[in-house]
């Protein structure tokens, strides 16, 4: 009887915490047609390696190094019914998928876990996760992803041109650094000539 009650009660128990939360406790919960699969893992690792060089985050902001042309800003992007929680761990965030969103993908509801290239939904890539940021690719230009309650950082974009470093001015678009103008060289004195002697004129007497 006592081990009846047992079961009854540790199953009451289980059966009041999500699926979700217990997935993301655990090992990473797989959905396809949310996070993708080791096909495309490969090629959004394909992808960053050849767009993105390295990122930074310090307290003045977040730098992006990259080599792509069309990285020109990152604006805070929001996808219906995915909700980005918090860090899971060292290399992974959770998000919080939706019953709506899920139905529609074909997945469980809950909270799923977020590593470096993995897909977010169909055309957007994971490039780096920077504490309770994420760096994102959608439709070829760059974006992020935060929680509700998080603060905008303030994104500092540079990328490299024949292996010049190029940073964008305050308020403006990237643009590529002038070369400084050449100075003409220092003039130099003329010689200086030798004093030339007068002939006198002779004296009449």
């Amino acid at each position: 009887m006592y081990r009846h009650v047992a079961r009854v009660i540790v199953w009451a128990v289980v059966a009041a915490v999500p699926v979700g939360a217990i997935q993301a406790q655990g090992s990473p919960r797989r959905c396809p047609k949310l996070l993708g699969t080791a096909e495309t893992r490969v090629r959004n690792k394909a992808y960053r390696e050849r767009n993105l060089l390295w990122t930074s985050r310090e307290a003045s902001g977040i730098t992006v190094v990259h080599s792509n042309p069309r990285w020109e800003k990152v604006p805070l992007l929001s996808f219906g019914g995915l909700t980005l929680e918090a860090r899971a761990g060292r290399g992974t965030v959770v998000v919080r998928l939706s019953n709506k969103l899920a139905r529609k993908l074909g997945c469980q509801p809950g909270r799923y876990r977020i590593r470096r290239d993995d897909s977010i939904g169909r055309g957007t890539r994971a490039l780096a996760l920077l504490g309770d940021y994420v760096l994102v690719a959608h439709g070829g230009q760059l974006g992020f992803l935060a929680p509700p309650e998080a603060k905008r950082p303030r994104w500092l974009l540079a990328w490299t041109l024949r292996g010049a470093t190029i940073r964008p001015p305050r308020g403006g678009q990237p643009q590529a650094r002038r070369p400084p103008p050449k100075r003409p060289p220092p003039k130099r004195p003329p010689p200086k000539r030798p004093p030339r002697h007068e002939a006198r004129k002779p004296r009449r007497r």
